[in-house]
């Protein structure tokens, strides 16, 4: 009997001499992980601000493909947050929400774990999104928090490192982010509208020769020096940016355009400058749509081509009207490339109606 309470009296001091010893333990922790993904901000931002996206990317989704998943009303922004059911251990249940939001900049989250035998865990979240050069992201995913006696007892037993377990998810977790980055940036389609009747509009302009390599550069150039002459003439421009190929030659990589900006009327440039005055006539298009990177505007083009040809329509000299693009989305406003709007127009010729014989 003396011997069952001397053990008991041992077990007891064990008892105690451990939770000393792992009560001692430092139980903060605080693992960062940071990768450059090759998107803007704001198009990262949204993944991470809205948990809708978190299904396509979250670290821990395909561990378990059953995984229950629940919103809140509202799920972007302060307020926003979901939860999971889970029969898998390594996944168990949880719940996140988000606590600070600053714009394309970062996001507070808090998020819990609800763990067998150990029960429930809390981590606080931060997410730190830092604009790169060439529409880059250096995107920096923290997670923090504390562990109770129980669970420092559990990782010190299982020779956990949570510095390597913590890291390991926040790496594969980027991983996965810049793909589904990359996967929704590279979303387009292009669609064949049809016949458009276009207005007269007049517009200012300037041209230049290039290669395919050299056109957005230029493009961009051009409308830079458009924008400040308007800008500095307190000019109203009438629509948005438009670009007419007066020659496309794909054999000798030469482009021969005009890029320009509508005007409500004539406007006269004094002369000697580059900056010019045109009018585009009423007329009749073949228009074609794409929604996605400028990048598909070959496969557009030779969308719209294909429309003409087959169906036996005969295209305005380029000395008339030339083929033009309308570039009806802002990349400034919206930095996502599948977001951008293109139109593509060829003129072409009235069809011949019928002979009618009496």
């Amino acid at each position: 009997m003396k011997a069952f309470k001397y053990l008991l009296l041992l077990l007891l001091v064990i008892i105690v001499a451990c939770a000393v010893y792992f009560g001692a333990q430092d139980g903060k922790y605080s693992v960062t992980r940071s990768r450059d993904i090759p998107a803007p901000a704001p198009v990262v931002f949204e993944q991470i601000d809205n948990l809708s996206n978190w299904e396509n990317w979250g670290p821990w989704m395909d561990l378990d493909p059953a995984m229950e998943i629940q919103y809140n009303e509202k799920p972007s922004g302060i307020g926003a947050a979901y939860q999971w059911k889970s029969d898998d251990p390594n996944v168990g249940n949880g719940r996140m929400t988000t606590t600070l939001v600053t714009p394309n900049q970062s996001v507070d989250q808090e998020i819990f774990f609800e763990v067998p035998i150990v029960g429930e865990s809390k981590s606080d979240i931060r997410w730190d999104l830092e604009p790169l050069e060439n529409n880059a992201t250096r995107v920096s995913w923290t997670m923090s928090g504390e562990n109770d006696l129980l669970s420092k007892v559990m990782i010190a037993l299982s020779g956990e490192d949570m510095e390597s377990s913590i890291g390991e998810m926040l790496e594969q977790g980027l991983e996965n982010l810049e793909a589904t980055t990359q996967q929704v940036m590279a979303a387009y389609s292009v669609n064949v509208d049809g016949y458009s009747n276009r207005p007269g509009q007049y517009y200012l302009y300037m041209s230049t020769s290039t290669t395919r390599a050299g056109f957005q550069n230029n493009l961009a150039q051009m409308y830079g020096a458009l924008s400040q002459y308007v800008a500095s003439n307190n000019l109203r421009t009438q629509g948005m940016p438009m670009a007419f190929y007066e020659k496309f030659d794909p054999a000798n990589d030469a482009i021969i355009f005009s890029a320009a900006l509508p005007t409500s009327e004539r406007i006269e440039t004094p002369l000697g400058t580059n900056i010019l005055s045109g009018y585009a006539p009423e007329h009749r298009a073949v228009k074609v749509t794409l929604r996605g990177n400028y990048s598909h505007l070959n496969e557009a083009w030779d969308t719209a081509m294909q429309y003409v040809t087959e169906n036996n329509l005969t295209q305005l000299e380029t000395t008339d009207i030339p083929p033009y693009e309308i570039y009806v989305t802002d990349p400034g406003v919206r930095p996502n490339p599948a977001d951008w709007v293109t139109e593509l127009y060829i003129p072409v010729a009235a069809p011949v109606e019928p002979t009618t014989i009496n």
